[in-house]
């Protein structure tokens, strides 16, 4: 690459890091301009390019393979004017200043606006902005660096990357199993994970266990009443396998004289979490907020970039939201200390700032994601902001706290019984009693939420499982330790109880298999896997649920028929491309790019001969087409929470047989079933014997296709007496001949999105609706 200047991220010299007369400065969003403008409107000219200014072109693969792998980029179309803007104004300018975000993509977006303007012209700088305040803006001008080549370099690597295996494996996909598919060489091993995840639950068969619990209270203390499991039998942990084993324990028990054994208390710490990074913040919000990845990613970047504060205009509110490095800068952590000083005391700071370890492949130049401000609190601000915008900037602001704030310390306490007989012969039972208490909230105080889940989840019973987040990442096989939130009362060794309440009583139990991925655990699993970047977990998410691969119910995954086919295919063909351990290690090589260890076109080169040569036996060799029943095959058990789904019936019937029809997924989407498949295998579209849904009006809805010029004709959906009487319903999504439990509207709508079904009333006075797992 033809370099002038030292376009090599090195710091400037000091002489040259002063503000310039005459200069440009650009950023690649207008929300960043305004805010900027604020602050230097008296010395640059700030303009956005919008984004991207250039890109790999969409009607060919647009990568010399023969040429070293040269990446041919080209202006995007509708950004002609945009660069013609950019190249007039650095035409008039002595100084331009290029400040697109501090990762990757920035990168490019600032070297490919040099290209433009001339890469290898003087008073070309680069400006990293970490958060956009007076301060942070001050900070970036200070250092002013040169564009990084070996940053830009990994990016372009991972494009090229990506755009060798989606162009190349895409085609294939079209022909051998369906139009219109793709892959991506992260986006597929992220759906394998949840294929296979969904794979272990469909093979899972439950085992059956018992517990037996125990009322018991000190004699003549009714208050004092709490529960114990019985746990150990003559020595040996107890298992219980059915009710028979079950009721014969009762049976000893009831008979039997308790006493305490042992008393165990002891004080744990629970230590403050770090500071946000991106996956973390991206986990957290998808499961408290029930935001998409995707989204909060969008608002945080509105966050970062400004936000109007009445009189004080535009003011960014958080620094930089991808970073994996949990890095804070010293007046961040000096202001958060004070102020956790003056609202929670002094009891609730430690000694010294709470300093987080960092990854290995961490930015360090970087900061955590915080408040940019203390003076911004979420009650000061919260009028100025959108719902979305104010729960997730409560949830960075209160985490910041948090991570500065002592360990919140938990009492533990277990009662050991020991549970004999009178009767010679009979078992000696050990029973067992834990609580938890808060006996200082610490961090805690900062994150009330914590404090709410500790609470919730001291407490495991038959009649109330709550879903921890424990359960929501991990959750398998049989309940943990059984904790109370009763108070344990005081009791010593040797003590007497008695038994009280329900006495004793028994449940049956069943080991549970891995639960589905959420967005948020799926984050997890790829970043502990090393697959993807913080950057890129968004995108991998939205793009396979768009692409109908995976379908999401009550914030869990699902693969769809057509996404384990997909996967199926790709893993038989090829290993190296679907492999977790090869795409973790592909995302190490390109790291190493940008710290200059390895060079990106050696890792081309090599990847693209194996790939290559599987590409061509897989057109030989991959089996073509989806045969009559593989939907049916990989369909597997749907599920709504933790039970067996009922089909999805509606009121239309069978001409066939005259059963009410069920919705399912096909090759080519939803479609109207009969019931009885395969001995009847009659099928309908799903619009079929809809009526319209205005009132008074007796025809049918009818499918229209509007058609213009040479464009593919869109299908939407109208009365079929639209010409007779001027009835005027139409809409886009599908009608279903389904009534509305509400309304009784004899019409629902089915709508798509997000990876997301929901059926809806077709009336827009009635806002019934609800999701669907078809």
């Amino acid at each position: 690459m033809q370099t002038q200047n030292g376009h090599n991220g090195q710091e400037l010299k000091k002489q040259e890091r002063k503000i310039k007369p005459d200069s440009l400065l650009i950023v690649e969003s207008p929300t960043k301009a305004r805010t900027l403008t604020k602050y230097l409107s008296n010395n640059f000219k700030i303009i956005a390019s919008m984004g991207h200014i250039k890109d790999l072109p969409k009607s060919k693969m647009g990568v010399d393979i023969n040429n070293g792998f040269e990446p041919q980029y080209q202006i995007i179309d509708g950004k002609r004017s945009i660069v013609q803007k950019i190249k007039k104004e650095a035409e008039k300018s002595k100084y331009v200043y290029l400040a697109p975000d501090p990762d990757r993509e920035g990168e490019a977006i600032a070297w490919h606006i040099a290209e433009e303007i001339g890469l290898d012209r003087d008073g070309i700088f680069r400006v990293l902005f970490n958060e956009i305040t007076k301060k942070g803006i001050e900070e970036g001008l200070k250092n002013l660096t040169k564009l990084d080549e070996f940053k830009y370099e990994s990016q372009k690597a991972r494009r090229i990357l990506d755009r060798l295996v989606g162009y190349e494996l895409s085609p294939l996909l079209w022909k051998k199993v369906k139009k219109g598919l793709s892959a991506g060489r992260v986006q597929s091993v992220a759906l394998r994970i949840i294929v296979e995840r969904e794979k272990t639950i469909e093979e899972f068969v439950p085992r059956e266990y018992w517990k037996v619990y125990c009322d018991l209270a000190i004699e003549g203390e009714d208050s004092s009443i709490f529960r114990a499991v019985v746990t150990m039998k003559d020595g040996k942990k107890i298992e219980i396998p059915d009710e028979q084993e079950a009721k014969k324990v009762k049976e000893h028990l009831l008979s039997a004289t308790f006493s305490v054994k042992d008393v165990k208390i002891q004080t744990r710490k629970r230590n403050p979490p770090p500071p946000f990074i991106t996956s973390k913040l991206q986990q957290e919000a998808t499961r408290k907020l029930k935001m998409t990845a995707k989204k909060v990613m969008q608002i945080a970047q509105q966050l970062y970039e400004g936000i109007e504060l009445g009189a004080e205009g535009a003011v960014g509110l958080i620094t930089y939201m991808r970073t994996d490095s949990t890095r804070l800068s010293d007046d961040a952590v000096l202001n958060c200390r004070k102020k956790i000083g003056e609202v929670f005391g002094n009891d609730y700071l430690p000694p010294t700032p709470n300093v987080y370890p960092q990854k290995k492949s961490a930015q360090g130049a970087h900061e955590a994601i915080r408040p940019t401000s203390m003076e911004y609190s979420p009650e000061k601000i919260g009028r100025f902001l959108t719902h979305d915008q104010l729960g997730l900037y409560t949830l960075i602001w209160n985490r910041f706290l948090a991570c500065q704030m002592n360990p919140a310390l938990i009492q533990e306490k277990k009662i050991i019984i020991e549970a004999k007989s009178s009767q010679t012969g009979l078992p000696v039972y050990i029973l067992e009693a834990s609580s938890n208490e808060i006996s200082f909230d610490g961090w805690m105080a900062a994150e009330p939420e914590a404090k709410s889940i500790f609470i919730s989840i001291k407490k495991v019973s038959e009649e109330n499982e709550e879903e921890t987040e424990k359960d929501e990442e991990e959750g398998n096989g049989e309940e943990e330790e059984f904790k109370q939130s009763l108070k344990l009362p005081e009791v010593c060794k040797n003590q007497i109880l008695v038994l009280s309440g329900e006495k004793v009583t028994e449940a049956q139990k069943f080991t549970k298999p891995p639960p589905r991925y959420t967005e948020g655990s799926l984050i997890k699993e790829l970043e502990d896997k090393g697959i993807g970047r913080p950057s890129t977990y968004a995108t991998i998410i939205s793009t396979i649920l768009e692409r109908k691969y995976v379908k999401k119910f009550r914030q869990k995954l699902y693969p769809t028929p057509l996404g384990k086919i997909v996967v199926e295919r790709l893993v038989a063909h090829f290993p190296e491309i679907m492999d977790v351990e090869f795409t973790a290690k592909m995302e190490e090589s390109l790291d190493k790019i940008e710290s200059r260890m390895v060079s990106g076109k050696d890792i081309l080169r090599e990847f693209y001969t194996s790939f290559h040569n599987n590409l061509e036996k897989a057109f030989k060799n991959m089996k073509s087409g989806i045969e009559p029943g593989e939907y049916q095959k990989h369909a597997g058990t749907q599920v709504r929470g933790d039970t067996p789904a009922s089909p999805v019936e509606v009121e239309t019937h069978c001409p066939a047989c005259g059963k009410k029809m069920i919705l399912k997924t096909g090759k080519y989407g939803l479609f109207l079933s009969c019931p009885g498949y395969p001995k009847c295998k009659q099928s309908l579209p799903v619009y079929k014997q809809s009526k319209c849904p205005q009132k008074g009006c007796d025809g049918e809805i009818v499918e229209i296709k509007l058609k213009k010029g040479k464009s593919k004709a869109k299908t939407f959906y109208g009365c079929s007496k639209y010409k007779d009487n001027g009835c005027s319903y139409t809409t886009w999504d599908t009608p279903v001949n389904k009534k509305c439990p509400k309304c009784e509207c004899p019409t629902m709508l089915i709508k798509f999105s997000k990876g997301t079904l929901t059926i809806k009333c077709a009336r827009t006075e009635c806002n019934y609706s609800e999701e669907i797992l078809v």
